[in-house]
């Protein structure tokens, strides 16, 4: 049985943003994570983009100065 991840995706969209194009940015415990697309990607910031449909986790660096990207995952690659 798989799971459907980006629909998962939408549908957390939808109840966050009130649109299935919407973007959220925040974050999820792991275990949250990875009941919502099936990754743990870390414990930074989370920013879930609808319309690109894309996924990108960013930490701090610099001392909380600055953020870097550390992963950039598509919705048809989970």
């Amino acid at each position: 049985m798989t799971k459907d991840y980006a629909a998962n995706l939408a549908i957390f969209l939808q109840a966050h943003t009130g649109s299935i194009f919407g973007n959220w940015q925040g974050r999820l415990s792991a275990k949250e994570q990875r009941a919502l697309f099936g990754l743990f990607l870390g414990k930074g910031l989370l920013y879930i983009d609808g319309k690109e449909e894309v996924i990108e986790h960013h930490i701090k660096t610099c001392f909380g100065l600055d953020s870097e990207r550390t992963a950039l995952v598509t919705w048809r690659d989970l």
